[in-house]
């Protein structure tokens, strides 16, 4: 099955990272406009915008999966870096979500990462 996520980002000064274990995130809307469809392994989400994406459940059902929001572009030294952590679990799932949470990019304040991202889209 495939499901369709509408992801807003609400907040007031600060930029998300979503990503979902082991899955793509198929990019088909922004702001009400369609895009051309782009696969992604985690996607930044600006304050203010909201994205929609297609999201297979085609993964082995051998456990869950973790869904992750990170905080990007925070000075960790002032706040630490606010996680949001859920679990997608399909119906056949033999257990609990395993191994560490799926990475954000490597650098929190790597902007080329994040503005070639919104390039593309």
């Amino acid at each position: 099955k495939t499901y369709r996520l509408r992801v807003h980002n609400v907040g007031i000064s600060t930029s998300l990272n979503f990503r979902i274990q082991n899955h793509f995130l198929n990019l088909v809307e922004t702001e009400g406009s369609y895009t051309s469809q782009q696969n992604y392994t985690s996607l930044d989400i600006h304050v203010g915008q909201s994205y929609s994406f297609l999201v297979t459940m085609d993964q082995n059902a051998s456990s869950d999966y973790y869904i992750v929001a990170s905080a990007r572009f925070v000075n960790t030294t002032v706040w630490q870096r606010v996680t949001g952590v859920a679990v997608l679990h399909y119906s056949n799932s033999k257990g609990p979500a395993k191994g560490p949470l799926p990475s954000a990019p490597d650098d929190v304040y790597d902007k080329t990462y994040s503005m070639n991202q919104a390039r593309s889209i």
